[in-house]
C-alpha cells in the first residue's frame, strides 16, 4: 500500500521517499530511491542518523534485494554502522542485564522499558535499533535503593525531572555524531518512578536477545509506547524510527482480536491513554497509507478531533522530516487539544522564547586540563547559538504558520 498524497513540497524530497519505502513493494521502492545521487544521500546521512532509520532502512533494502541500489558509499557505511551497532546492543544489554541482578539483589520492584523490549513486535532486530540509553520502570518508594545499586556501579545522578531520574556514568568525553553507533564508555540510565505498583503488577519475564528479563505485559507495552510518542508530538522533536515502530506494532497485533480486547479493557481503567493511542494510529494511517485495525479505527472516530486530524494530515509528516532539534508545530497541535492546552498553557510563552540557556552537553570533571575545559566550553557555545537560531526562525515559522492553522481550525469546527 502507497502513503497518502499530500502538497507539502517535501514529499518530492529523499527524507519523504525514505520514510515512503517502508510501505512500498521492491519495485517502487527502487523507483523512488534510485533517483537521488549520491550527494543527496550524503546530505541526507545526518537525518537518517538521528531520525533513527538508518538501520532500519538497509535492513529493509535488504530484505527487499535492493540494497544494491544505494551508491557504494553509502552502502558501506551502513554496513559499518550496522556492525558497530551490534556490538554497542550486545554491551548496552550486558549493562541492562547488570542493572537487573542489582535491583533484584536489592529488593528493587522495576521492570525494563523500551529498548530491548519492544521486540519482536516493533523491532525486528534489537541491533538496528538506535537506543541511547537505558530505561527502567521503578516503584517510588524504592528509587533509594534503585539510586544507591547505580551508584555502587560508578553511575552518578545527573537531574531529577518529575519523576524521572537520569544517571550518567563511564567518562567524560563530548558527543560525537561521527562515533553514534560504537560502543563507548559513557552511559546513561533513566529511572521512571511509578507513585503505584499497577504496571509492576502485571510485569512478566521475556526472552530478549537470549537473555531473560522483566518487561512490561504486551498490552502495557503497547499503551506506553503510544503514551512516549504522543509526549514527543507535544514537544519539538520526534524520531520518525518511534512512528516507524508504531506502526509495526500495530500490523503486528492487527489479527489479534483478543489483543485488541484487552487494549480497549485497559483503556477503561486508564482514559487518559485513548488520546495517545488514538492520534498515533491516525499518524500512521496518514504517513503509511494502512488499513488500521477495526478497533483503532473507532478510537480514532470517538477521541480524535476534526482540529487534531487537521494537524495530523497537515503537519505530521512535516514533523517528521525535520531536523536534529524538530520544529515548533507541536505548539499547534497544543492549540488543537483542548485539554493539553490547559495543562501546558501556563508555560506556552517559554515553550515559544525560552528565557533559559540550553542545558550543558557535557559536564567538567576533576583532573580536567585547560585545553579540554576550553574545547568543552567552545562546544557549548556552538549549542547555545544552534539552539537561539533554532527558537528565532522556528518560533517566526510558528507564528506565521498558526494564522493558516486557525483559518483551517474555524473551517472544521463550524
Amino acid at each position: 500500500m502507497k502513503p497518502r498524497s499530500t502538497a507539502n513540497s517535501s514529499c518530492n524530497s529523499l527524507r519523504s521517499a525514505i520514510l515512503a519505502s517502508f510501505a512500498q513493494n521492491a519495485e517502487d521502492v527502487a523507483a523512488s530511491l534510485s533517483r537521488f545521487a549520491e550527494r543527496s544521500w550524503r546530505r541526507e546521512l545526518k537525518w537518517l542518523d538521528v531520525s533513527g532509520l538508518a538501520l532500519y532502512l538497509f535492513d529493509h533494502l535488504r530484505d527487499l534485494g535492493r540494497e544494491e541500489m544505494l551508491p557504494s558509499a553509502i552502502l558501506a557505511r551502513l554496513q559499518w554502522n550496522l556492525a558497530d551497532n551490534r556490538i554497542r546492543t550486545a554491551a548496552m544489554l550486558a549493562e541492562a542485564l547488570g542493572i537487573n541482578r542489582g535491583f533484584e539483589r536489592a529488593g528493587v520492584s522495576y521492570a525494563n522499558l523500551k529498548g530491548v523490549t519492544l521486540s519482536p513486535e516493533s523491532v525486528p532486530d534489537p541491533s538496528l535499533r538506535l537506543q541511547l540509553d537505558l530505561d527502567l520502570l521503578i516503584l517510588e518508594s524504592d528509587a533509594d535503593k534503585a539510586r544507591g545499586v547505580l551508584e555502587g556501579m560508578g553511575y552518578a545522578l545527573q537531574c531529577k525531572s518529575g519523576r524521572t531520574w537520569e544517571f550518567k556514568a563511564g567518562g567524560s568525553e563530548l558527543p560525537s555524531l561521527k562515533d553514534l553507533y560504537k560502543a563507548k564508555p559513557q552511559r546513561a540510565v533513566e529511572l521512571h518512578l511509578a507513585p503505584a505498583s499497577g504496571l509492576l503488577e502485571r510485569v512478566v519475564r521475556r526472552q530478549f536477545m537470549h537473555v531473560e528479563l522483566p518487561a512490561l505485559s504486551p498490552v502495557d507495552i503497547y499503551l506506553r509506547q503510544a503514551e512516549h510518542l504522543f509526549k514527543h508530538l507535544c514537544g519539538a522533536s520526534t524520531r520518525a524510527a518511534w512512528v516507524l515502530e508504531a506502526r509495526r506494532h500495530i500490523l503486528a497485533r492487527a489479527a489479534d482480536d483478543a489483543f485488541w480486547h484487552s487494549v480497549r479493557d485497559r483503556l477503561q481503567g486508564e482514559p487518559q491513554l485513548a488520546l495517545p493511542v488514538s492520534v498515533v494510529a491516525l499518524l500512521v494511517e496518514e504517513i503509511f497509507g494502512d488499513v488500521l485495525p477495526a478497533y483503532l479505527k473507532r478510537a480514532i472516530e470517538e477521541n480524535v478531533s476534526p482540529g487534531v486530524r487537521v494537524w495530523v494530515e497537515r503537519y505530521g509528516r512535516r514533523v517528521l522530516l525535520s531536523g536534529a532539534y524538530g520544529t515548533k508545530h507541536y505548539l499547534l497541535l497544543l492549540e488543537a487539544l483542548p485539554e493539553c492546552a490547559r495543562r501546558e498553557r501556563a508555560g506556552f510563552g517559554r515553550m515559544l522564547v525560552p528565557l533559559r540557556l540550553p542545558p550543558m552537553i557535557a559536564r567538567g570533571f576533576a583532573g580536567e586540563t585547560v585545553r579540554s575545559r576550553m574545547r568543552r566550553y567552545w562546544i557549548q557555545l556552538g549549542f547555545i547559538l544552534d539552539r537561539l537560531l533554532f527558537h528565532f526562525v522556528e518560533g517566526l515559522r510558528y507564528l506565521l504558520e498558526s494564522v493558516r492553522f486557525r483559518r483551517l481550525l474555524a473551517g472544521v469546527e463550524h
